[in-house]
């Protein structure tokens, strides 16, 4: 749920980074959360500087936090609701 949530907060740097062929990655483990970044461009170090400081701000946006954590939430039992359902057929 938590990468749901990220991925979401990170979709508009995501894209302007794919309009330079600049990608990034992240996966949460059990124990760790993995970044990966991709491209071949001279602004990778910006990519990679602007990516980190907007996690820091993932903090101070605690409304936009919560507001994407709900729909996530939503979709997430309306799947669930939605599997049970085709199951029971």
């Amino acid at each position: 749920m938590w990468k749901s949530v990220l991925d979401d907060y990170l979709r508009e740097f995501d894209y302007m980074g794919s309009c330079a062929s600049l990608h990034f990655s992240i996966a949460v483990t059990m124990d760790n959360i993995e970044f990966k970044w991709d491209g071949y461009n001279d602004s990778m170090r910006e990519f990679v500087k602007g990516l980190l400081e907007r996690l820091q701000q993932v903090e101070g946006d605690t409304a936009i936090i919560e507001h994407m954590f709900a729909q996530v939430k939503e979709k997430l039992l309306s799947d669930w609701k939605n599997f049970y359902l085709s199951q029971t057929f």
